[in-house]
C-alpha cells in the first residue's frame, strides 16, 4: 500500500506544477532537433558556459562556433551531448504523457 500512496503522491505534485507542460514541450523540442541534426548534419547543439564564448569572441562567427559542436572537432562532447539528448527525449516525453493523460490512481 505504500507504493501505491507514493505514486498517488508523485503524481499528484506532478499535476500540481503548471510549468511541467511548457519545460517538457520546451525540453521534448529541443532535445528531438539535437537528435535529428546529429543524424543529419553531424552537428550538436549546446549552452557553453560564457567564459567559454567569451574566450572565442575574436572570431567573426564566434556565437555559432560556442553554440555548435561537431563530431570532427569535438568526438567525445559530440557524444556526450548526443547521448543526453538520446535520454532526454523520453523522459521529456514522459513527462507530458504523465501531466495529460495518467490518472491518479484510486
Amino acid at each position: 500500500m505504500p507504493k501505491l500512496e507514493a505514486r498517488r503522491s508523485a503524481l499528484r505534485q506532478l499535476k500540481r506544477r503548471r510549468s511541467v507542460p511548457w519545460l517538457a514541450a520546451v525540453g521534448l523540442f529541443f532535445f528531438s532537433v539535437n537528435v535529428l541534426t546529429a543524424i543529419g548534419a553531424s552537428t550538436v547543439y549546446a549552452a557553453w558556459p560564457l567564459y567559454v564564448m567569451a574566450i572565442s569572441y575574436h572570431d567573426p562567427s564566434w556565437l555559432t562556433h560556442a553554440m555548435t559542436i561537431s563530431y570532427q572537432d569535438h568526438p567525445a562532447v559530440y557524444i556526450l551531448i548526443v547521448s543526453i539528448s538520446v535520454v532526454a527525449v523520453p523522459f521529456f516525453g514522459g513527462m507530458l504523457y504523465s501531466y495529460y493523460f495518467k490518472k491518479i490512481p484510486d
